[in-house]
């Protein structure tokens, strides 16, 4: 349904990696963030309806989405 839209960040990829003596804290954080969502003719009324239901649910609960989301990646929250 949804999928990160630039991770890992694209500097992160062949061929700019390669002899990359520099990092882009900024870019390599927002590219773990940024989310596409399906967009189209082909996405259907009852798929935009699910989308939003997900994200009001994720929104609302907020706090518990990001304490398990940082205990799946290993992380304290």
């Amino acid at each position: 349904m949804a999928k990160p839209y630039f991770s890992p960040a694209c500097h992160e990829l062949e061929p700019y990696r390669s002899g990359r003596t520099f990092r882009l804290p900024h870019t390599e954080r927002f590219a773990g963030r940024v989310l596409a969502l399906p967009t189209g003719t082909a996405v259907s009324r009852e798929s935009i309806r699910r989308i939003c239901d997900v994200l009001r649910l994720v929104v609302s609960r907020s706090d518990e989405v990001t304490s398990r989301w940082q205990q799946m990646k290993g992380r304290p929250a």
